[in-house]
């Protein structure tokens, strides 16, 4: 299975720091919605919150560790502080080829619209979203919008079947930072 390992380093001035790392025995231990359970659409999906299983299996990221140092430090998929309303963390230092999947419950089947929040400080970007692998709403532009933390919407559409199944964000043109995503029917 997957196991956490927590070391905790103490001087002889009391001084402390620890650190965490993810480690598999055997097969692993698969994918899994973040929460335990997928959020049911309509939903507000925080983009930090893909499934776990790791590297390979719930999310493909091309350099090694968490450039933003923040929130699920063990992964390497880069988050960093969010300075967007409410605060949180966002995806950063996005590049082509990587890819991220969440878990969802879609209760009934149908169109829904998705508004993604989005920033780009110059160049802006492409990604698609597609469901149970297949590329549901089109390439999706992101606009420059002056700054790595100035949070703009991109809406597209998805038609998609009821039942539980895998969102996967992919990023083919890149220069932006992810927020989040947010479903409405």
């Amino acid at each position: 299975g997957c196991y956490s390992v927590v070391a905790k380093v103490i001087d002889d001035e009391g001084a402390f720091s620890t650190d965490t790392s993810a480690v598999t025995v055997g097969s692993g231990c698969g994918q899994a919605p973040f929460a335990g359970s997928p959020p049911v659409l309509p939903a507000m999906i925080e983009a930090e919150d893909f499934d776990t299983g790791g590297e390979g299996v719930a999310y493909h990221d091309t350099d090694s560790g968490n450039n933003g140092n923040s929130y699920r430090t063990s992964e390497d998929v880069d988050i960093e502080v969010c300075s967007d309303t409410g605060g949180g963390y966002n995806l950063g230092w996005v590049r082509e080829s990587e890819w991220l999947e969440y878990t969802i419950d879609v209760p009934v089947s149908g169109d829904y619209s998705i508004d993604v929040w989005v920033a780009s400080l110059a160049g802006g970007g492409v990604f698609h979203l597609e469901f149970v692998g297949v590329n549901e709403s089109g390439d999706v532009t992101v606009p420059v919008s002056g700054g790595w933390q100035n949070w703009e919407t991109v809406s597209t559409t998805a038609s998609l079947a009821a039942g539980t199944q895998l969102m996967m964000f992919v990023p083919t043109v890149v220069g932006f930072n992810i927020n989040s995503f947010e479903f409405q029917t």
